[in-house]
């Protein structure tokens, strides 16, 4: 997830295009871990991630 998350395409469509630190990604990932609830989704093709969805209701 980090990786794809740094992809230059994924940033350029982000609300913030700068690069995420590696400690950056593993704080809001633990943090994440804590949510009250989350419904994540991804969709696949065959060796290749084509989209991930996440909602958090908290």
């Amino acid at each position: 997830m980090f990786q794809w998350v740094n992809d230059p395409l994924v940033r350029q469509m982000a609300f913030h295009s700068e690069p995420i630190s590696l400690n950056d990604h593993k704080n809001w990932f633990y943090y994440r871990l804590n949510a009250l609830v989350i419904f994540g989704w991804k969709l696949l093709k065959i060796n290749k991630d084509i989209l991930d969805v996440r909602l958090n209701l908290n």
